[in-house]
């Protein structure tokens, strides 16, 4: 209900305040900023506006990012309590490092002939990447083969994954792992490669 004119950077300021009153964390702020001078800057480039009004606002100050991984034993206890369609999940991601999108869209196509890497075309930042699998992350993608029935690597009696959340939260409730998300495994992954030795 406000004029494109009307905007400006004290009427984005008053915006931020109302979603941190909201509850909105400063990185969902943050995003909600990035996003308006975005927009702006289009506006700006077809003559709509003269200067964007978002430019000068400041941003607020984020808290560190988590870095919440498991140890050896914890993940054992999590594989050992999981229900038998999220082990190899759980399995792929420590060993590769791959986000749950990623693991949940692999289709046999993606997988190399051979057995040694896989193609992930529709990442996060939307640059296809290729993923090499070691000798563990082979036998998962194996056994997944040997009991496949449909396109995709990885599947619950015959249908596509949708959602994990059920069987993820029943999981770590039952390895009494506390504060853990199944994107920690992405850290587990690379914390436990750092401590082997490898250059981050």
């Amino acid at each position: 209900d406000i004029s494109i004119a009307d905007i400006t950077p004290y009427r984005v300021e008053e915006f931020k305040a109302a979603r941190l009153l909201s509850s909105a964390t400063a990185g969902t702020v943050n995003r909600d900023l990035a996003l308006l001078k975005n927009m702006f800057n289009v506006a700006l480039l077809w003559g709509f506006i003269e200067k964007n009004p978002v430019r000068d606002v400041r941003l607020l100050r984020e808290p560190p990012p988590r870095t919440r991984y498991l140890t050896t034993e914890e993940l054992d206890r999590l594989i050992f309590v999981a229900a038998r369609h999220l082990v190899p999940l759980i399995k792929i991601a420590v060993y590769t490092g791959m986000r749950l999108g990623e693991i949940l869209g692999l289709t046999w196509d993606d997988v190399a002939p051979d057995g040694g890497s896989v193609r992930l075309l529709y990442t996060k930042n939307g640059d296809a990447r290729i993923v090499y699998l070691s000798s563990s992350a082979r036998v998962v993608i194996e056994e997944q083969r040997a009991a496949a029935r449909g396109p995709y690597v990885f599947q619950y009696r015959g249908e596509r994954i949708g959602s994990i959340k059920t069987a993820w939260n029943a999981a770590v409730r039952r390895a009494e792992i506390a504060d853990f998300r199944f994107h920690d495994l992405r850290h587990t992954f690379a914390s436990h490669m750092v401590m082997r030795g490898t250059d981050i």
